[in-house]
């Protein structure tokens, strides 16, 4: 039975082709022969294969539910029994159950080990084919909604189950309202309240950026940003108002097939309708982050351990994407169809994160698996031959513009940027004709939203925002011979030299040359680039400072590094020659620490003699005994390990609140202090701001970077706040000067990331 679980776990051998009418009855009858004995290893076979490839949920539902169905007419035949199926499905809810306590959100939403909304998927799936019983899934679904109720709930939480609860509407709403509306529409009205609750919340996370602009009504008037909670409350509502009658128009094929009858609608004598009622669990709190409450931690953002990044701290900051195509070539996500796509190609990138070559291939091939519908430009087998489809949407522009808004999210991407430039150079790499247009289109739209100078009320990428574009592009264009169509951005060399887009050319060009060297990249760009005045182009190749000089104590050890590099030594001799190294310099250190401990016990012995001396000059008795006592009790009285401990977390508290008073301070100072930074807060300036000159627009920086700092240090700050906001917040009131709208602003900001009011 190994082989045949390997079968049905590994996609691309299950499913031959796409064809469902021709697969699924394929692998029926190979399974069907090895049950009940192999119930659990299909089921664990089946598990994995929704894991790794969520689009294909539907396909294992339909498998399920033909398993369902045949088993139960070989029971009348003496040939099987319905109870393996049976069993196949009390393991998926054993396992969802594990996901459950351990509260692994992915692997919840899918029914498998990768995220917590992936297990729901499965089972409503299951429910439009009246394999689950509606009303067992619905009390799973209120469940998950009685989490947004709970006193001081996170966001990650909510948002988390939220997700769960409405994303398996999506799928089987009509199942589920048919048997209870009224249960329905309270899980509609309790995520639409969830949703409006955070909508201050989103101005920090908002890719871009309107100063002048109320909290509540930012994403309402852009575009371009959408958050992925209040899409799907939209999505919800658009199919409420028709009462669930009217399907997404855009699903995995498999997801179509007739479901099997109702009990109530069978003809005497044929067999029951089989169903499997899900078992009622409550959602388990979350478990305490010790690390999150002291407020001691790294940086922001994905860090390294044991040479393997780490998954981010779960920040309570909305997750905005931004859109960079219009509704016609990529789907708007407020609508049923739109969000299940959207959702579909977020899942693969999350999931594939350790193999961008998988990823890459997995997303082209995502036609073959859903409606012929839904995206245009793909050609397909029917059976009678290739035949060009007139589809809806491209699957070029969605894969990009979901990689892209995906790695610019704030305060920082669920992966590493670089996962996400890479996937788009494989992609790249895959179909250039089709993928590189996306991204030159891409590429051209992000420049435009660093400030789009006529169109007087867009509002302007933040500045993290364009940090991590400028560093995408530089990064694109190493990988594809640097060519790119400079002379579209020469009449912006006009603009003010602070102006975004002169910051975004000046940044590319020196990001290019760290890539290549200074006279490849000089090739590639037309001369006005070259002219002093346009500060685009340094004026000369940029040289190394070369720390280990002639009088660096190092200078030997750097030295013989350098020649086997210049002599392109193998990588055996390097490697050795570097670890001797290392091992001279500890010898060196731990000789130096010795002999500093040498010297420091030294200075203790004079000054315990000069104590003693003192004290038996003036008569008293020296009980040198009782001091050693007392001494060896002293070192023995708590462990050395745990004091070094202690030690280093006061030492690192102390640093950090330094750190953050110090950084508070100078935001608090300038934006206070400056006359720049509260002129330019209106609706008014920001209309005017093509007369800014080199103090507005760093003005306006600042005001993005203190956004940056406020949103993503908010777990250390929080730790601190009434320190920062007595030592550095306080000279607001109590410093002459201060510009009132700037100083409104700044504690608008603070209490928004930090929750004050």
């Amino acid at each position: 039975m190994k082989n045949t679980t390997t079968d049905v776990d590994v996609a691309s051998v299950i499913f031959q082709s796409s064809d469902p009418d021709r697969e699924i009855p394929r692998l029926v009858n190979r399974i069907r022969e090895n049950l009940p004995a192999s119930s659990a290893a299909v089921a664990e076979g089946l598990r994995l294969g929704i894991t790794e490839q969520p689009y294909k949920i539907p396909f294992y539902a339909n498998l399920i539910t033909s398993l369902y169905v045949e088993c139960s007419r070989d029971s009348q035949s003496g040939k099987g029994l319905p109870i393996s199926i049976r069993a196949v499905m009390e393991d998926f809810v054993k396992g969802f159950q594990t996901y459950l306590d351990g509260l692994k959100w992915l692997q919840l939403r899918l029914c498998a080990p990768a995220t917590d909304e992936i297990q729901i998927h499965f089972f409503a799936h299951l429910v439009a084919l009246r394999v689950v019983a509606a009303g067992s899934l619905l009390a799973l679904l209120q469940s998950f909604v009685a989490v947004l109720d709970e006193p001081g709930v996170s966001y990650y939480r909510a948002r988390s189950a939220a997700l769960c609860a409405g994303e398996a509407l999506l799928r089987c709403g009509s199942a589920l309202y048919q048997r209870d509306p009224t249960g329905v529409n309270d899980i509609i009205t309790a995520l639409k309240v969830f949703s409006e609750g955070v909508n201050q919340s989103k101005m920090l996370a908002s890719p871009i950026v309107k100063l002048h602009e109320k909290p509540e009504d930012l994403l309402e008037s852009m575009a371009e940003c959408r958050e992925q909670v209040s899409s799907l409350v939209k999505a919800l509502s658009r199919m409420q108002d028709t009462s669930f009658l009217s399907p997404p128009a855009s699903l995995p094929r498999s997801c179509l097939s007739s479901p099997l009858p109702e009990p109530e609608a069978q003809s005497p004598g044929t067999l029951e309708s089989p169903t499997f009622g899900l078992p009622f669990v409550l959602v388990p709190p979350d478990a305490l982050d010790l690390e999150a409450e002291d407020g001691v931690s790294g940086a922001p953002g994905p860090v390294i351990e044991d040479g393997k990044p780490k998954q981010p701290t779960k920040l309570d900051v909305p997750t905005i994407h931004i859109r960079l195509f219009p509704d016609d070539v990529t789907p708007e996500d407020t609508t049923p169809a739109g969000y299940l796509v959207r959702t579909c190609m977020q899942d693969i990138l999350d999931i594939f994160e350790i193999n961008r070559k998988e990823a890459a291939r997995l997303i082209l091939d995502l036609p073959r698996w859903w409606d012929p519908a839904t995206f245009k430009g793909q050609i397909e087998a029917d059976g009678l031959g290739e035949t060009e489809r007139d589809m809806q949407w491209s699957l070029e522009c969605i894969a990009v513009e979901s990689t892209l808004s995906t790695a610019f999210v704030l305060p920082i991407p669920p992966h590493l940027p670089i996962y996400y430039y890479a996937l788009i150079t494989e992609l790249c790499k895959l179909s250039p004709s089709t993928v590189g247009p996306a991204v030159g289109k891409s590429i051209r739209k992000l420049y435009r939203l660093l400030d789009d100078p006529a169109t007087l009320d867009s509002g302007a990428l933040d500045v993290e925002v364009a940090k991590r574009v400028v560093e995408w592009f530089a990064v694109h264009m190493s990988n594809f011979a640097f060519n790119w169509v400079w002379k579209e951005w020469i009449p912006d060399l006009s603009l003010s030299r602070h102006h975004p887009r002169r910051r975004f050319i000046q940044r590319a060009i020196e990001l290019e040359i760290r890539a290549s060297y200074y006279d490849r990249i000089k090739e590639t760009l037309p001369v006005e680039y070259h002219d002093p005045e346009a500060t685009a182009l340094p004026e000369e190749a940029p040289g190394a400072n070369y720390d280990y000089s002639s009088s660096h104590p190092l200078h030997d050890e750097a030295e013989s590094l350098l020649t086997l590099v210049r002599n392109r030594s193998k990588a055996d001799e390097v490697l050795n020659h570097s670890q001797q190294m290392c091992e001279s310099l500890a010898s060196r250190m731990s000789l130096a620490d010795a002999t500093t401990n040498h010297k420091v016990q030294k200075v203790k012995k004079e000054e315990e003699d000069a104590k003693a001396k003192l004290k038996a000059s003036k008569g008293e008795v020296v009980d040198e005994g009782m001091d050693v006592d007392i001494a060896i009790q002293d070192d023995t009285s708590e462990s050395p390990a745990l004091s070094a401990a202690l030690k280093a977390l006061s030492t690192l508290t102390r640093d950090q609140k330094t750190a953050l008073v110090r950084a508070l301070d100078g935001f608090v100072s300038f934006l206070g202090s400056s006359s720049g930074a509260g002129s330019i807060l209106s609706r008014e300036a920001w209309h005017s701001r093509e007369h800014w000159g080199q103090e507005e627009w760093n003005s306006w920086e600042t005001w993005g970077w203190f956004r940056h700092f406020c949103r993503a240090y908010a777990p250390q700050l929080k730790t601190y706040i009434n320190t920062l906001e007595s030592v550095s917040l306080s000279k607001l009131d109590s410093t002459a000067g201060v510009d009132a709208n700037a100083a409104a602003m700044v504690r608008e900001v603070w209490n928004l990331a930090l929750g004050g009011e």
